[in-house]
């Protein structure tokens, strides 16, 4: 049986720079799914495609887009390509919220 690839996507606005929330991204990644996680294709600070892996074979695929606003802002566009519904959770707008909180400065 040929399977299906599913396809959404998600945005949001982050507080930081690009170059934050790029490293925010990279440790989330870690942090959501440890050693699960092949990256494709990175381009520093604006885009990174990477597998997250259930076993042996990849079955979702994750690109982030960064695009620098100003300063302090940064628009994250995140597509998620997946078989048969097999994404790992947690969801898109749960994914996307992990990082905003990650990047909300803390008011000391």
């Amino acid at each position: 049986m040929d399977e299906l690839l599913d396809t959404c996507s998600a945005t949001t606005l982050v507080p930081a720079c690009a170059e934050r929330a790029w490293g925010e991204l990279r440790a989330l990644l870690d942090h959501l799914w440890p050693g699960q996680t092949e990256v494709l294709q990175a381009c520093a600070g604006r885009q990174l495609v990477h597998a997250v892996r259930d076993g042996d074979e990849p079955d979702v695929w994750l690109t982030w887009v960064l695009e620098p606003l100003g300063p302090h802002a940064t628009r994250v566009v995140l597509h998620l390509d997946e078989l048969a519904c097999n994404a790992p959770e947690p969801e898109l707008d749960v994914v996307l919220l992990a990082l905003l909180s990650r990047c909300v400065p803390i008011a000391r």
